[in-house]
């Protein structure tokens, strides 16, 4: 038997670009499957002020003499941040939770549990596979990674999941659910409930908690994570401020999430800094409400090009409408349970690029005004 290596490509040859998630009919109207950050005007002068202070003395707190220590608590004035200003709209007992990291947005927090769980279900032997919990439409990061480790699955209807939950979770099985929802990127009125129920007829499940909409809403609302169900937190500012690949998150837990050790020094200081300065500079639900008219704009234009009854998410970022036969065949692929879900990202961008360009030829002078600044 003979083997042999893959011919290099030509240095000529053009990278390797994989297709799009989106149809160009869905991109035309505007709208995305996956949820694209939206870099907010604000966040944009933020990081330019941020670079060019990088050789002006930035650059040397944030990188010079490692070994002094300097930049070793940087994540925990990052996370103190954010737990401060979580507060007007999630009410959660900080002293629970006192294993705190900060990641790569929410994502590495949650794939180092799901590592975590496999590792020790495998461990323990006694025949039943890792399992998590996840509703039909969430995020699909959750069943995505944990079925890279080997975790079984089980999906269940948000509307209908006591019955499901009671036949199919045991003891040591992690619910994994955002708050907002990914689902339709609205505040799910169900969760104190679920929490109820969880507490009630499933104390040895899991609740494992992702707040990365939290901040992207303008509505009142509340989220309560004072629960002792509740096991992991996970936090990320890639929706809220449009800082997706600075990659800025965090995780707080009840127990060591011990992959995490190293990011005390394994960190991107740069997006720490950046984090911690948008979270001092811009109260929890200051950007939502600077744009939920552009928010409405959007979906507006959105609804009348696609032919379909899309309606505001109280997520600044989304829209979406029950799902029903007979829609347009472009927007099957948005299907997310019984939810149709839009992500508004290109046609916002589109309104602040025209904005821009409206104010560069001295039209729009107020709207170039308005949003040098945000209330405090």
């Amino acid at each position: 038997m003979s083997t042999s290596l893959p011919r290099p490509e030509s240095p000529s040859a053009p990278p390797h670009r994989p297709p799009l998630e989106t149809s160009d009919v869905l991109l035309a109207a505007g709208v995305s499957k996956p949820v694209f950050d939206c870099q907010w005007p604000e966040t944009r002068r933020l990081v330019r002020k941020l670079w060019a202070a990088l050789p002006e003395g930035l650059s040397d707190r944030l990188y010079d003499e490692p070994y002094r220590g300097g930049q070793d608590a940087m994540q925990n004035d990052f996370v103190d941040a954010w737990l401060a200003w979580r507060a007007p709209v999630v009410a959660l007992d900080a002293e629970a939770f006192p294993w705190r990291y900060a990641t790569m947005g929410s994502t590495e927090g949650i794939r180092e549990s799901l590592a975590l769980h496999a590792m020790h279900g495998f461990r323990a032997g006694g025949g039943r596979q890792p399992t998590i919990h996840v509703f039909e439409g969430e995020y699909e990061g959750y069943a995505a990674e944990a079925e890279g480790y080997g975790v079984r699955v089980v999906r269940h209807d948000r509307r209908a999941y006591e019955e499901s939950l009671l036949a199919h979770a045991a003891a040591g099985d992690r619910l994994y659910l955002s708050q907002p929802s990914a689902i339709d990127g609205n505040v799910w009125a169900g969760f104190p409930r679920l929490v109820a129920f969880v507490e009630e007829r499933l104390p040895a499940l899991a609740l494992m908690v992702d707040l990365t909409y939290v901040g992207t809403v303008g509505a009142p609302y509340a989220v309560d994570v004072r629960s002792p169900v509740v096991h992991t937190i996970f936090f990320s500012l890639s929706k809220v401020f449009g800082v997706y690949y600075h990659r800025v998150g965090g995780a707080l837990s009840r127990v060591p999430l011990t992959g995490l050790y190293g990011n005390r020094w394994f960190k991107n200081t740069f997006s720490l800094e950046l984090g911690r300065r948008l979270l001092e500079s811009f109260p929890v639900q200051a950007i939502p409400r600077r744009y939920g008219a552009q928010q409405a704009k959007a979906v507006e234009s959105v609804a009348a090009k696609l032919g379909v009854p899309a309606v505001a998410s109280d997520v600044v970022l989304l829209a979406h409408h029950d799902w029903r036969e007979g829609l347009p065949a472009a927007v099957a692929p948005l299907r997310r349970g019984a939810s149709v879900r839009y992500c508004l990202t290109p046609a916002l961008d589109r309104l602040f690029h025209a904005a821009a360009a409206a104010a560069a030829d001295g039209g729009d002078h107020a709207h170039a005004a308005a949003t040098r600044a945000l209330p405090r």
